[in-house]
Protein backbone atom coordinates (compact mmCIF):
# COMPACT_ATOMS: atom_id res chain seq x y z
CA UNK A 1 0.00 0.00 0.00
CA UNK A 2 3.00 2.83 0.77
CA UNK A 3 4.85 1.96 -2.54
CA UNK A 4 1.33 2.60 -4.34
CA UNK A 5 0.82 5.91 -2.65
CA UNK A 6 4.32 6.67 -3.13
CA UNK A 7 3.96 6.13 -6.78
CA UNK A 8 1.05 7.89 -6.92
CA UNK A 9 2.70 11.07 -5.46
CA UNK A 10 5.83 10.53 -7.73
CA UNK A 11 3.08 10.80 -11.15
CA UNK A 12 1.49 13.60 -9.94
CA UNK A 13 4.02 15.64 -8.87
CA UNK A 14 5.15 14.85 -12.46
CA UNK A 15 1.69 15.56 -13.82
CA UNK A 16 1.85 18.94 -11.93
CA UNK A 17 5.57 19.58 -13.59
CA UNK A 18 4.44 19.17 -17.22
CA UNK A 19 0.89 21.02 -16.22
CA UNK A 20 3.05 24.06 -14.97
CA UNK A 21 5.49 24.23 -17.96
CA UNK A 22 2.88 24.26 -20.38
CA UNK A 23 1.21 27.32 -18.87
CA UNK A 24 4.40 29.14 -18.79
CA UNK A 25 5.03 28.15 -22.29
CA UNK A 26 1.33 28.92 -23.69
CA UNK A 27 1.70 32.52 -21.62
CA UNK A 28 5.28 33.31 -23.13
CA UNK A 29 5.63 36.61 -25.42
CA UNK A 30 9.44 36.16 -25.56
CA UNK A 31 10.08 36.45 -29.64
CA UNK A 32 13.25 35.92 -31.26
CA UNK A 33 15.08 39.35 -32.10
CA UNK A 34 16.84 37.92 -34.70
CA UNK A 35 14.01 37.12 -36.52
CA UNK A 36 12.01 40.52 -36.32
CA UNK A 37 15.54 41.67 -37.12
CA UNK A 38 15.83 39.77 -40.19
CA UNK A 39 12.03 40.59 -41.04
CA UNK A 40 12.89 44.16 -40.11
CA UNK A 41 16.13 45.05 -41.37
CA UNK A 42 17.24 42.54 -43.87
CA UNK A 43 19.46 39.93 -44.20
CA UNK A 44 22.15 39.66 -41.96
CA UNK A 45 20.06 41.49 -39.49
CA UNK A 46 20.57 44.44 -41.45
CA UNK A 47 21.73 47.77 -39.36
CA UNK A 48 21.27 45.60 -36.35
CA UNK A 49 23.40 43.18 -36.85
CA UNK A 50 27.34 42.83 -36.85
CA UNK A 51 29.62 43.46 -39.60
CA UNK A 52 30.40 39.70 -40.05
CA UNK A 53 26.37 39.21 -39.88
CA UNK A 54 25.53 41.59 -42.57
CA UNK A 55 28.97 39.97 -44.61
CA UNK A 56 27.60 36.68 -44.60
CA UNK A 57 23.58 37.71 -45.30
CA UNK A 58 21.99 34.99 -44.16
CA UNK A 59 18.48 34.53 -44.12
CA UNK A 60 18.70 32.46 -41.30
CA UNK A 61 17.98 33.52 -37.44
CA UNK A 62 20.62 31.11 -36.04
CA UNK A 63 23.15 32.62 -38.03
CA UNK A 64 22.49 36.68 -37.32
CA UNK A 65 24.56 38.13 -34.19
CA UNK A 66 23.13 41.09 -33.40
CA UNK A 67 25.62 44.28 -32.14
CA UNK A 68 26.83 43.93 -28.62
CA UNK A 69 24.59 47.31 -27.79
CA UNK A 70 21.53 46.27 -29.50
CA UNK A 71 17.88 47.70 -27.69
CA UNK A 72 14.85 46.48 -29.19
CA UNK A 73 12.85 49.23 -27.60
CA UNK A 74 15.12 52.33 -29.28
CA UNK A 75 16.35 49.94 -32.25
CA UNK A 76 13.38 49.21 -33.38
CA UNK A 77 11.22 51.88 -32.56
CA UNK A 78 12.82 54.30 -34.53
CA UNK A 79 11.80 52.44 -37.77
CA UNK A 80 8.58 50.78 -36.77
CA UNK A 81 7.06 54.37 -35.91
CA UNK A 82 6.96 55.52 -39.50
CA UNK A 83 6.55 52.33 -40.76
CA UNK A 84 3.36 51.32 -39.08
CA UNK A 85 2.13 54.71 -39.75
CA UNK A 86 1.74 53.81 -43.69
CA UNK A 87 0.76 50.75 -42.44
CA UNK A 88 -2.45 51.80 -41.11
CA UNK A 89 -3.27 53.71 -44.52
CA UNK A 90 -2.41 50.81 -46.38
CA UNK A 91 -4.79 48.45 -44.66
CA UNK A 92 -7.66 50.86 -43.43
CA UNK A 93 -10.40 50.60 -46.60
CA UNK A 94 -13.95 52.65 -47.21
CA UNK A 95 -15.47 53.59 -44.05
CA UNK A 96 -13.28 51.88 -41.53
CA UNK A 97 -9.93 52.66 -40.60
CA UNK A 98 -7.10 50.51 -38.92
CA UNK A 99 -5.33 51.68 -35.69
CA UNK A 100 -1.54 50.09 -34.89
CA UNK A 101 0.31 52.15 -33.68
CA UNK A 102 3.45 51.22 -32.05
CA UNK A 103 3.28 48.78 -28.99
CA UNK A 104 -0.85 48.55 -29.29
CA UNK A 105 -2.94 45.71 -30.17
CA UNK A 106 -4.68 46.52 -33.91
CA UNK A 107 -7.85 47.89 -33.41
CA UNK A 108 -10.82 48.63 -36.70
CA UNK A 109 -13.08 51.25 -36.25
CA UNK A 110 -16.07 51.94 -38.47
CA UNK A 111 -17.01 55.70 -39.75
CA UNK A 112 -20.25 54.64 -41.04
CA UNK A 113 -22.23 51.63 -39.24
CA UNK A 114 -21.46 51.14 -35.51
CA UNK A 115 -19.60 47.48 -35.08
CA UNK A 116 -19.47 45.36 -32.78
CA UNK A 117 -17.10 44.08 -30.41
CA UNK A 118 -16.96 40.66 -32.34
CA UNK A 119 -17.12 42.15 -35.11
CA UNK A 120 -14.16 44.36 -34.50
CA UNK A 121 -12.45 41.22 -33.21
CA UNK A 122 -13.32 39.27 -36.38
CA UNK A 123 -12.23 42.06 -38.53
CA UNK A 124 -9.34 42.78 -36.77
CA UNK A 125 -8.37 38.92 -36.97
CA UNK A 126 -8.83 38.80 -41.06
CA UNK A 127 -6.08 41.90 -41.25
CA UNK A 128 -4.05 40.58 -39.39
CA UNK A 129 -3.79 37.37 -41.48
CA UNK A 130 -3.80 39.99 -44.41
CA UNK A 131 -0.89 41.71 -43.15
CA UNK A 132 0.85 38.71 -42.29
CA UNK A 133 0.38 37.24 -45.92
CA UNK A 134 1.63 40.27 -47.82
CA UNK A 135 4.82 40.53 -45.93
CA UNK A 136 5.66 36.82 -46.77
CA UNK A 137 4.47 37.31 -50.87
CA UNK A 138 2.67 40.92 -51.88
CA UNK A 139 1.53 38.86 -55.05
CA UNK A 140 -0.53 37.02 -52.14
CA UNK A 141 -2.59 40.19 -51.37
CA UNK A 142 -5.91 41.73 -52.60
CA UNK A 143 -5.29 43.38 -55.77
CA UNK A 144 -6.53 46.70 -54.36
CA UNK A 145 -3.39 46.58 -51.57
CA UNK A 146 -0.52 45.83 -53.69
CA UNK A 147 0.32 49.26 -54.77
CA UNK A 148 0.84 50.30 -51.28
CA UNK A 149 2.45 46.51 -49.61
CA UNK A 150 5.16 47.40 -51.67
CA UNK A 151 6.08 49.93 -49.03
CA UNK A 152 4.93 48.31 -45.61
CA UNK A 153 6.67 45.15 -46.07
CA UNK A 154 7.69 45.30 -42.45
CA UNK A 155 4.23 45.88 -41.03
CA UNK A 156 4.02 42.36 -39.11
CA UNK A 157 7.24 42.56 -38.14
CA UNK A 158 7.28 45.98 -36.56
CA UNK A 159 3.72 45.35 -35.09
CA UNK A 160 4.88 42.22 -33.56
CA UNK A 161 8.63 44.37 -32.17
CA UNK A 162 6.30 46.77 -31.05
CA UNK A 163 4.25 44.64 -28.87
CA UNK A 164 7.14 43.20 -27.44
CA UNK A 165 9.14 45.85 -26.82
CA UNK A 166 7.46 48.95 -26.21
CA UNK A 167 7.56 50.76 -22.55
CA UNK A 168 5.28 53.08 -20.86
CA UNK A 169 6.08 56.62 -20.86
CA UNK A 170 4.26 57.20 -17.66
CA UNK A 171 3.04 56.01 -14.53
CA UNK A 172 -0.45 54.11 -14.40
CA UNK A 173 -2.51 51.77 -12.26
CA UNK A 174 -1.57 48.74 -13.43
CA UNK A 175 1.89 49.93 -14.07
CA UNK A 176 5.07 52.02 -13.31
CA UNK A 177 7.19 54.25 -16.07
CA UNK A 178 9.54 52.14 -18.11
CA UNK A 179 7.73 48.98 -17.26
CA UNK A 180 7.23 46.59 -20.67
CA UNK A 181 3.96 47.35 -21.71
CA UNK A 182 3.36 43.36 -22.55
CA UNK A 183 3.46 42.72 -18.57
CA UNK A 184 0.26 44.28 -17.92
CA UNK A 185 -1.63 42.42 -20.65
CA UNK A 186 -4.68 40.01 -19.68
CA UNK A 187 -4.13 36.58 -20.34
CA UNK A 188 -6.80 36.78 -23.39
CA UNK A 189 -4.64 39.38 -24.64
CA UNK A 190 -1.89 37.40 -24.30
CA UNK A 191 -3.14 34.59 -26.39
CA UNK A 192 -4.08 37.30 -29.04
CA UNK A 193 -0.36 38.25 -29.72
CA UNK A 194 0.75 34.94 -29.24
CA UNK A 195 -1.61 33.93 -32.39
CA UNK A 196 -0.78 36.65 -34.38
CA UNK A 197 3.03 37.09 -33.61
CA UNK A 198 3.55 32.94 -33.65
CA UNK A 199 6.32 33.24 -36.49
CA UNK A 200 8.40 35.45 -34.06
CA UNK A 201 7.66 33.36 -30.78
CA UNK A 202 11.21 31.82 -29.21
CA UNK A 203 11.48 28.12 -29.32
CA UNK A 204 11.40 26.21 -25.89
CA UNK A 205 14.60 26.74 -24.70
CA UNK A 206 16.63 23.22 -23.67
CA UNK A 207 15.77 23.33 -20.21
CA UNK A 208 12.28 23.54 -20.72
CA UNK A 209 11.93 20.72 -23.68
CA UNK A 210 14.60 18.78 -21.15
CA UNK A 211 11.85 18.97 -18.27
CA UNK A 212 9.12 18.11 -20.16
CA UNK A 213 10.52 14.87 -21.56
CA UNK A 214 11.86 13.58 -18.14
CA UNK A 215 8.28 14.61 -17.27
CA UNK A 216 6.27 13.11 -19.39
CA UNK A 217 8.74 9.44 -19.17
CA UNK A 218 8.61 10.00 -15.51
CA UNK A 219 4.57 9.69 -15.75
CA UNK A 220 4.61 7.17 -17.98
CA UNK A 221 7.61 4.95 -15.93
CA UNK A 222 5.36 5.79 -12.90
CA UNK A 223 2.34 4.26 -14.24
CA UNK A 224 3.78 1.18 -15.88
CA UNK A 225 4.86 0.54 -12.40
CA UNK A 226 1.66 1.35 -10.40
CA UNK A 227 -0.21 -1.34 -12.65
CA UNK A 228 2.30 -3.63 -11.79
CA UNK A 229 2.06 -3.22 -8.21
CA UNK A 230 -1.53 -2.89 -8.28
CA UNK A 231 -1.47 -6.33 -9.91
CA UNK A 232 0.56 -8.13 -7.74
CA UNK A 233 -2.00 -6.46 -5.01
CA UNK A 234 -5.39 -7.50 -6.34
CA UNK A 235 -3.88 -10.83 -6.45
CA UNK A 236 -3.11 -11.47 -2.87
CA UNK A 237 -7.00 -10.05 -2.19
CA UNK A 238 -8.88 -11.91 -4.79
CA UNK A 239 -6.76 -15.05 -5.67
CA UNK A 240 -9.37 -16.41 -7.68
CA UNK A 241 -10.17 -14.79 -10.85
CA UNK A 242 -13.84 -12.99 -11.01
CA UNK A 243 -14.99 -15.58 -13.31
CA UNK A 244 -14.19 -18.77 -11.90
CA UNK A 245 -15.92 -17.05 -8.60
CA UNK A 246 -19.19 -16.14 -11.14
CA UNK A 247 -19.04 -20.06 -11.64
CA UNK A 248 -18.49 -20.85 -7.84
CA UNK A 249 -21.69 -18.61 -7.22
CA UNK A 250 -23.30 -19.69 -10.19
CA UNK A 251 -23.01 -23.58 -8.92
CA UNK A 252 -22.90 -23.44 -5.04
CA UNK A 253 -23.88 -20.25 -3.83
CA UNK A 254 -26.81 -19.28 -2.20
CA UNK A 255 -29.31 -16.59 -2.94
CA UNK A 256 -31.32 -14.66 -0.74
CA UNK A 257 -34.69 -15.59 -0.50
CA UNK A 258 -37.25 -14.34 -2.52
CA UNK A 259 -34.67 -12.37 -4.14
CA UNK A 260 -32.05 -12.67 -6.74
CA UNK A 261 -28.98 -10.66 -4.92
CA UNK A 262 -26.38 -12.11 -3.36
CA UNK A 263 -22.89 -10.34 -1.27
CA UNK A 264 -20.26 -9.16 -3.58
CA UNK A 265 -18.22 -11.74 -4.78
CA UNK A 266 -14.38 -10.60 -3.83
CA UNK A 267 -13.32 -10.38 -1.27
CA UNK A 268 -16.37 -12.22 0.26
CA UNK A 269 -17.29 -15.59 0.78
CA UNK A 270 -19.82 -16.92 -0.88
CA UNK A 271 -22.88 -17.96 1.07
CA UNK A 272 -23.18 -21.86 1.38
CA UNK A 273 -25.62 -24.18 2.76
Amino acid sequence: MLVTCLLLVVSFAAITAISVVKAKLSLSTAMDPRKLALAIGGAGGGVYGTAESKALRSVDPLAVVLTQDFNGTIAFRAVCETQLSLCESAYSEAGVLTVMPWGTPLTVFSVVDPMSASERRIKGKTLMGEIEMCGEDETLCTESRRPAVLATQTCHACYCAGLKYKRWDEHGETHVMGDLAIDSYSDLEIAEIREQCDVFLQEPGEFQNVLLLVAVLAVTVVNSGLKVVIKSISFFECPVSFIELQKNVAEKGTYFPITTFRLPDCPYRTIRD
